[in-house]
C-alpha cells in the first residue's frame, strides 16, 4: 500500500490592506520598514505568531522556540544529563527548521515519545525577544599612572534614589516586655 505523502492547508486568501503588504515585500524582501508595519498590521489583526515571525525577519525582534512538557511546564533540555533532560530554562532552537529535525533524530518513533514523553504531552513555545532602549550608563576609563596602556574600564550600577527622612515611613518601634 503506498503511503500518501500529508498537504498543507491552503492558505487563506489575503485581505485587500495586506494585499499591499505583500505585493511590496514581493517587490523588495528585504525592506524592514515594510516588514515592520506588516507585522504591526498583524498584530492588529489578532495574528500574533505571524507577527513575531515578520518582525524577527525586519531584524527589530528574535523569535525562538522551545519544547514544554505540558503535565509540568518544563523545557526539553536535550544535552542535560540523565534524568535532568527537563529543566525550567531548557533549550532554545533559533528555527522550526532545527527544531523539528531534532525532535524527529531523537524521538523514539515506534514509542512516540521524545525524552521519554509521549508526543501528545509536548508543545512547542514560540518567544519573541524585543530589544527595548532604556537609557545608557556611564563608563569611565582610567590610565594607569605608571603604565598609559593599561586601563580600567568600569561602569558604576546605577543606585535606586531613596526617600527623603520627611517622607519616609517612620522607623518601627519594637514592643519590649517589662520584667516583673
Amino acid at each position: 500500500m503506498a503511503r500518501r505523502k500529508a498537504t498543507k492547508p491552503a492558505a487563506p486568501l489575503a485581505a485587500g490592506e495586506e494585499v499591499g503588504f505583500l505585493l511590496a515585500l514581493r517587490e523588495n524582501p528585504d525592506d524592514r520598514t515594510v516588514r515592520a508595519a506588516y507585522a504591526d498590521w498583524l498584530e492588529e489583526h489578532e495574528r500574533p505568531y505571524e507577527a513575531a515571525v515578520q518582525r524577527d525577519r525586519a531584524g527589530v525582534s528574535e523569535v525562538w522556540y522551545k519544547l514544554r512538557r505540558k503535565t509540568d511546564g518544563l523545557f526539553a533540555e536535550p544535552d542535560g544529563p540523565g534524568p535532568k533532560n527537563w529543566t525550567r530554562t531548557g533549550t532554545r532552537w533559533r528555527s522550526l527548521k532545527a527544531l523539528v529535525p531534532h525532535v524527529t533524530n531523537v524521538s523514539d518513533r515506534r514509542a512516540g515519545r521524545y525524552l521519554g514523553v509521549k508526543w501528545e504531552n509536548l508543545e512547542v513555545v514560540v518567544i519573541e525577544i524585543r530589544p527595548v532602549d532604556i537609557g545608557a550608563l556611564p563608563a569611565v576609563v582610567t590610565h594607569h599612572p605608571q603604565f598609559r596602556s593599561l586601563i580600567s574600564f568600569t561602569v558604576p550600577e546605577p543606585v535606586a534614589p531613596s526617600l527623603p527622612a520627611a517622607v519616609a515611613p517612620p522607623p518601627e518601634k519594637r514592643q519590649t516586655r517589662r520584667r516583673r
